[in-house]
């Protein structure tokens, strides 16, 4: 469903209301990263995700789980997933990966891989939660934004270890993983924008 520039206008106007941004925040991004964020805040949670290119669909089923008045043009989220995002970056040209959009505090990207790499290596159960972003080519291509890291089944070494590739301490272990995602405790590294 396409929505016209009166609707994505009346979206955002909800959007600096709701978070407390303004034009000039919004400006960061294209407007038809705007347009495509109002496509995905309307469509049927059930179908595909707009703006998501057709091979990714299958890696984000549950795309809709997405605040839609967080200050970003996400046009949809995966959370706790056990795919491996960077790779995927590598084999399709419509997907980028980036940390850095999170905020300053966020690891660069290619720490996250690398930490990512370890704890696979080692192991371990990494999953990603990444929102999506729209980008060029407009309703083709995403940009993955990680928000966190999470890693099951590793010890404290290993842990340490990815702590010292992302060069930031993790947040307090999560005794009750999310959604039965895990069995054990999970070691969480979290910098979302909140």
């Amino acid at each position: 469903m396409a929505t016209t520039d009166d609707e994505t206008a009346e979206l955002l106007n909800q959007l600096k209301r709701a978070s407390g941004v303004n034009d000039e925040w919004l400006a960061r991004w294209d407007y038809e990263a705007w347009r495509q964020w109002g496509r995905a805040m309307t469509a049927d949670p059930d179908g595909p995700c707009p703006g998501a290119p057709d091979w990714m669909q299958s890696f984000i089923p549950h795309w809709h789980d997405v605040d839609f008045f967080c200050p970003l043009p996400c046009v949809g989220r995966v959370a706790y997933s056990e795919a491996d995002w960077p790779a995927l970056a590598v084999e399709h040209d419509d997907l980028t990966l980036s940390a850095e959009l999170m905020g300053d505090t966020a690891p660069d990207v290619n720490a996250v891989s690398r930490a990512w790499a370890v704890a696979r290596r080692n192991g371990g159960r990494p999953a990603l939660t990444v929102s999506l972003l729209p980008a060029a080519p407009w309703g083709r291509a995403v940009t993955g934004a990680i928000e966190a890291l999470y890693v099951t089944d590793v010890d404290e070494d290993q842990a340490g270890l990815i702590t010292a590739i992302l060069d930031r301490r993790p947040a307090a272990p999560l005794l009750v993983p999310p959604d039965g995602w895990a069995t054990g405790p999970v070691h969480a590294w979290e910098w979302f924008i909140t």
